[in-house]
């Protein structure tokens, strides 16, 4: 997940990801995630109108977090950011503090057998903590689906043709 900008006539992203929150072209991102047959595997969400006056302080807000480190450990509380969160918390920032995307609590269970993933057990015990299970969080598929967004556009579409 990311945040578009343009800055004369180019495109950018900002977003957190691998080791700090970045500034990448937008060329660069499309790029790093493909289908099998080159397309990225993208989708475009817009705000709906009436949070769209929010968009400008929340792309500086943004950028005032480039360099943070990445959040390993998907908390909302401490100071670094992974993709979601840099979004969420950058646009509630940008609307004095409300929140526009909920934070339901993250679920690393297995729905068939109840238990947690062994992958996130893994995860979180190489950080020496415990898996956040219940715990508020965002994730780009739950935020894809928010009433605030409209998704306009799908790379994948273009790969249906």
């Amino acid at each position: 997940m990311a945040l578009s900008k343009k800055e004369g006539s180019s495109y950018f992203v900002l977003e957190a990801v691998g080791k700090d929150v970045s500034k990448t072209s937008l060329d660069e991102f499309l790029q790093k995630s493909l289908d099998q047959n080159g397309q990225p595997k993208v989708i475009v969400g817009r705000l709906k109108p009436e949070y769209q006056a929010l968009i400008p302080a929340a792309l500086r807000l943004a950028e005032l977090e480039l360099g943070k480190p990445y959040d390993s450990f998907f908390d909302l509380e401490n100071d670094a950011y992974y993709c979601s969160e840099l979004i969420h918390l950058s646009f509630q920032k940008a609307n004095e503090g409300k929140a526009i995307f909920d934070t339901p609590p993250m679920t690393y269970l297995d729905p068939d057998t109840g238990e947690i993933f062994s992958i996130w057990e893994e995860y979180f015990d190489k950080l020496g903590v415990p898996v956040p299970e219940g715990e508020p969080g965002l994730n780009p598929g739950g935020m894809s689906t928010s009433p605030v967004l409209d998704i306009v556009f799908d790379y994948q579409d273009i790969s249906d043709h």
